[in-house]
């Protein structure tokens, strides 16, 4: 179903030193921000360690990789698909896609796939700072599946929205400033919505019906 596209763009991209740069550079903040968390705990200060705070702050910790995770996710994502479509549109090579048997949904797909194989890796750099968490106690196996499941869910919607926006931009810069923009309305809109929705309905409760 992805055709000979995903092949090629996997190919392609892993000659890209901008990935393997982005994955090292993911991966020693995650390390910085685990020295930074345990330093920052009262079991480095006490000198001798205890289980119990230091499962505690194996657990905090990884609540934070979490949100560090989907933020990366909503970082990085947008960059990374956004521009795969509108750049071939915008180098002229689209014309090339559409001259070949090739299907649409087999470019787009194509395209999509290989770049969520990038962002999958970038996640993933993540594994072993989650095994020494895991060592430190306080993370359960079911914690750790939950947040693993919401980080895909949250790979597949970015994924889906950029390389949306990609099919429609003219070019890659425009692509990038949709996808974020699409993000991020996607985003605060609905939890405004629900802050009016409480605050008419608190509202409607401090009126006197008999008024």
């Amino acid at each position: 179903m992805l055709g000979p596209v995903f092949s090629i763009e996997i190919i392609t991209s892993l000659r890209r030193a901008r990935y393997i740069a982005t994955r090292m550079i993911y991966a020693c903040t995650l390390l910085f921000a685990l020295w930074v968390a345990y330093t920052g705990s009262s079991a480095f200060y006490m000198g001798t360690p205890n289980i119990r705070i230091v499962a505690q702050t194996a657990q905090n910790f990884f609540i934070t990789l979490t949100f560090m995770q989907i933020g990366a996710v909503l970082l990085v994502g947008p960059a990374i698909i956004a521009g795969t479509i509108a750049q071939e549109r915008q180098r002229r090579q689209i014309e090339y896609l559409f001259a070949t048997d090739l299907k649409n949904s087999e470019i787009v797909l194509g395209k999509l796939g290989a770049r969520l194989v990038h962002l999958f890796f970038i996640v993933l750099v993540g594994l072993p700072v989650v095994a020494i968490t895991r060592m430190m106690g306080g993370v359960s196996t079911p914690i750790m599946l939950q947040a693993f499941i919401i980080t895909l869910s949250t790979i597949a919607w970015v994924g889906s929205v950029s390389i949306c926006v990609s099919v429609f931009a003219p070019r890659a810069r425009d692509g990038l400033t949709r996808a974020y923009l699409w993000l991020i309305g996607m985003l605060v809109v609905p939890g405004i919505v629900v802050s009016l929705i409480q605050v008419l309905s608190g509202f409607t409760w401090m009126v006197d019906p008999e008024l």
